[in-house]
């Protein structure tokens, strides 16, 4: 009998092949299910007929709309950008080419012409910006089409890829590559063509061909293309009204620009902004029609409404004003929710608002009832307003001494103050800065490093020296037992909480008042200008501006006006999301003076730095000293707020050698609600131990402080919790009792946290 080799001797039975459980089974498992009505609405099903009416009427309303488009850009011109990625790129060259191949002659009097090609019934407008990267944003942000010029014979440097990159960021309209200077040799200029095609290819993958200056036929074709292709747009800016300032005309504190309405219809109870300006309020729009070759002395002037936004930046003041009272000094820290005192045995009472003139007895009835409505919230004790600002802008891992000399400067000299209207700067410290010697200066930079470093070994680690007080140093801190799921009141008010902080706009739900803002914007009405209109808009300006602006138009740079939508000059809480720029090798330290650009605007700012990531339930967010170079983080400030859909962020770094992409990112939202804490960590190390109890010292040098922190959950870096049994001497010794038996080379550890509030920020006039 012929046998099988088996390789083991289980053996696997057949299974149980019916299809359907049995009756009792199913009675079972159904016999509490409670029959629920569907909530669905019943869909009707559409017949073939009406399926292909429905694509009929779809594809009607997409010619009605590219007919639209089409009629608009006939009476308007088509803005075109030629950008020089080489060094040895002559853009004025580029558009001579392009329009002879068309048999027009280009007048090109200046770095902005219009030419109009009969051949094809269209007006462009070339814009030739010089090779610096802000120049070139500005272009490319408001034009139709831009026209990569690169050279066949230098190759593409550094910082034409770092263009590059902020184009990509910044968002791009039609993209147009081509070459210039290309070799005579076919073999190495197909060479050349080839590698710079991939070049292209890896921003653009769209892009599979480049086009050649010195071929007519090719010139012809870009003609062909930028005046019959119909521009993408960029979805961003096309959400608002913007037009490029043709014309700029100074009567005392009235402007008066010229151009043509782009994007959305042009309303003049908005606010509009020009950047490197600020914002502005409009006097009078005015529509510019033709008839018969003559201006039209009826046209239509709109008139702002008494509705129209003004240039307050922050809400009025409120009705009763309230005060804090931190008159009575803590005996120990702050946990949670609550404010231990052992050493009492009456409870202290948490700092609490109360309203200008009250008693002590009238504050007893006022505060449980009307300002201490939940019970697990509790104010924030922080430090005197006597200290200084800046210590909370250094590196708690700095050994120095608390009682400073206290001032709240920018890092480059400069403090910020509200007004009610325009945010500025004072430079009382800027004269009185000496610059040092090669070797401070290298000094100051390794120490610079040498911090990031360690705070990334160590991070949020901190060292007392033996004569500090843990319990001055500290007084703004409060213990946390998790950050997960810890409560912090948004609403508090604080010692060092900025006086304009409650006064700042506020959204519940962002992204529905976004959506709702942009269609009110988008919307057609009578008191609106309409796209493709040329207007005269009347601003009120003052001198100062009005000269820049004329310095702006003088020296070839494009002049935009944008339109801000509803509520967009007022002051909010901006939280972007920043990832670090891989070829920016510098440390960036959290409140660092920056710019941002973030859909028209250019700003100033010193952002806050916190982790990026899922949204947590509490809104508490730890603080990041520097800016992580492997992944994303949140910065927030005080600014402008702004709505639109997946703004791009853009981060510069201003240095002797110009400006520097920092980092992208974009707009996240307006909540005031994210509470960025500070965390501080004390280490000791084990002295003695017996089974689970263990003696600690070198976390404090006095026992008023472990009296103070005895609250406090102490933690191991090998994962042991614990707590403070007792103090031990005078020298800051204590006795700890953990979760389990420590190891000698573990190090014991305690978690304290403060709020960091976000720096107010300004418009860059650069």
């Amino acid at each position: 009998m012929v046998t099988s080799h088996r390789p083991s001797t289980k053996k696997e039975h057949k299974r149980f092949k019916s299809k359907h459980a049995t009756k009792g089974e199913l009675k079972r498992r159904y016999q509490n299910k409670v029959s629920k009505a569907s909530t669905k609405k019943n869909h009707h099903v559409l017949a073939k007929n009406e399926r292909k009416n429905a694509a009929k009427q779809l594809r009607a309303l997409k010619d009605s709309e590219l007919d639209t488009i089409k009629r608009m850009y006939s009476k308007i011109s088509k803005i075109v950008a030629v950008v020089p990625l080489c060094s040895d790129i002559d853009s004025a060259e580029i558009v001579r080419s392009l329009c002879n191949s068309v048999d027009t002659d280009p007048i090109i009097t200046n770095a902005m012409p219009i030419v109009h090609i009969n051949r094809f019934k269209q007006s462009l407008q070339f814009i030739t910006p010089s090779r610096s990267l802000l120049s070139i944003l500005d272009s490319c942000q408001i034009a139709d089409f831009v026209i990569l010029a690169l050279s066949g014979n230098v190759e593409v440097d550094s910082y034409a890829e770092q263009c590059l990159r902020c184009l990509t960021s910044q968002g791009i309209s039609n993209v147009i590559p081509v070459i210039q200077n290309i070799n005579n040799d076919k073999q190495k200029s197909k060479s050349t063509v080839s590698s710079l095609t991939s070049y292209v290819t890896h921003f653009f993958p769209s892009e599979k061909r480049l086009y050649l200056t010195s071929s007519p036929n090719d010139c012809s074709t870009v003609t062909r293309l930028l005046c019959q292709q119909i521009p993408k747009g960029v979805a961003w800016r096309d959400s608002r009204p913007y037009m490029m300032l043709e014309n700029v005309n100074v009567d005392e504190n009235l402007v008066t620009v010229s151009g043509t309405v782009r994007g959305a219809p042009l309303d003049s109870d908005r606010l509009v902004h020009i950047p490197s300006c600020g914002d502005f309020q409009v006097h009078s729009v005015r529509v510019i029609e033709e008839r018969h070759g003559e201006m039209d002395t009826d046209a239509p002037v709109f008139i702002p409404s008494e509705n129209a936004d003004d240039l307050e930046e922050l809400a009025p003041e409120r009705d009763v004003p309230m005060t804090v009272d931190f008159d009575e000094p803590r005996k120990t820290v702050r946990m949670d929710d609550r404010i231990f005192n052992e050493m009492d045995e009456e409870d202290e009472k948490a700092p609490r608002m109360v309203p200008k003139g009250t008693s002590e007895y009238q504050a007893r009835w006022l505060l449980d009832d009307a300002f201490n409505s939940d019970d697990e919230l509790e104010e924030l004790r922080e430090e005197s307003s006597s200290e200084d600002e800046s210590d909370d802008e250094m590196d708690i891992d700095e050994n120095e001494d608390a009682s400073k000399t206290n001032k709240d400067n920018m890092s480059n000299g400069k403090s910020v103050h509200f007004s009610n209207s325009v945010t500025e700067y004072d430079d009382t410290e800027t004269a009185m800065h000496i610059d040092l010697d090669e070797a401070e200066e290298r000094r100051n930079y390794e120490a610079y490093r040498r911090r990031e470093r360690e705070n990334m070994e160590f991070p949020d680690e901190v060292e007392l020296e033996p004569e500090e007080i843990a319990r001055e140093r500290f007084k703004r801190y409060r213990g946390l037992r998790s950050l997960a799921t810890a409560r912090w009141d948004a609403d508090e008010r604080t010692e060092k909480t900025p006086d304009e902080w409650f006064r700042l706009f506020r959204v519940k739900n962002y992204r529905a008042t976004r959506n709702r803002i942009i269609k009110e914007t988008l919307e057609k009405s009578d008191n609106k200008v309409d796209v493709g209109k040329k207007v005269d808009v009347t601003l009120k300006m003052s001198e100062f501006f009005a000269t820049k602006l004329l310095q702006m138009m003088e020296n070839g740079r494009p002049a935009i006006m944008f339109g801000l939508h509803r509520y967009e000059h007022q002051q909010a809480v901006l939280n972007f999301s920043l990832l670090p720029y891989s070829d920016y090798e510098e440390p960036v330290k959290a409140k660092e003076t920056m710019i941002v650009q973030c859909g028209p605007r250019r700003l100033v700012i010193r952002p806050l730095f916190s982790e990026a990531g899922k949204r947590n339930s509490n809104m508490i967010y730890r603080y990041e000293r520097f800016l992580p170079k492997d992944r994303a983080s949140i910065a927030t400030v005080i600014g402008p707020a702004m709505f639109g859909n997946n703004t791009p962020a853009l981060f510069f770094k201003q240095t002797n050698n110009g400006i520097n992409l920092l980092g992208t990112g974009s707009l996240e939202d307006l909540d005031y609600h994210r509470i960025v804490v500070k965390r501080a960590i004390l280490t000791g190390t084990p002295y003695k131990m017996h089974k689970r109890g263990v003696t600690v010292r070198y976390m404090f040098f006095n026992s008023e402080d472990v009296a103070y922190f005895k609250d406090l959950p102490l933690f191991t870096k090998w994962g042991r919790s614990g707590f403070i049994r007792e103090s031990l001497g005078t020298h800051g010794y204590f006795k700890a009792s953990f979760d389990g038996k420590l190891n000698a080379q573990d190090t014991v550890a305690m978690s304290l946290y403060k709020r960091e509030y976000p720096r107010a920020s300004i418009t860059w006039t650069g």
